[in-house]
C-alpha cells in the first residue's frame, strides 16, 4: 500500500552572513524550502510502501504509522573553516529549544524551538 506523509520543520539561526555554514537536507526527495535571514522552514512530502506483516523482534504485528510518530531529521553542512562537511539531526523526542553547533570550530548551526511535526495525508 502506497502512503503519503507530510513533514515539516523550522530552525532559527545565524544561516547567512559571517561564518555561513550552508545547511542542507539530507535524503529528501521533494521539498519546500522557506529562507529567510534568520529563519529556514522545510516541508516535504514523502511517499512511502507499507505492508502488514510480522515483528520477529517484537513478536507481534506490526503497524502503520499513527498520528503521533517519531521523526527524526538529518541536516548536513559545511564549515568553511575546516574545510570539511558535518550534519546532525533534529527529532520529535528532543528537549527544546535546542541548539547545534559545529563539530569543527564550535559555530552555532541552528536553534530548533519546536519539533517536527508529521501529517498523515493517506
Amino acid at each position: 500500500m502506497l502512503r503519503s506523509v507530510e513533514i515539516s520543520a523550522e530552525l532559527t539561526g545565524p544561516l547567512h552572513g559571517k561564518g555561513f555554514h550552508n545547511l542542507h537536507w539530507d535524503n529528501v526527495a521533494a521539498f519546500d524550502v522557506t529562507e529567510e535571514r534568520e529563519r529556514m522552514a522545510l516541508r516535504a512530502v514523502v511517499d512511502y510502501w507499507w505492508a502488514p506483516f510480522r515483528d520477529a523482534k517484537r513478536g507481534q504485528a506490526a503497524t502503520a504509522l499513527s498520528q503521533t510518530p517519531w521523526i527524526r531529521l538529518h541536516l548536513g553542512y559545511y564549515c568553511p573553516q575546516a574545510r570539511q562537511s558535518g550534519a546532525f539531526s533534529i527529532q520529535t523526542n528532543m528537549v527544546r529549544p535546542r541548539r547545534d553547533t559545529c563539530g569543527h570550530c564550535d559555530h552555532l548551526l541552528a536553534t530548533s524551538k519546536d519539533a517536527p511535526t508529521i501529517r498523515l495525508l493517506t
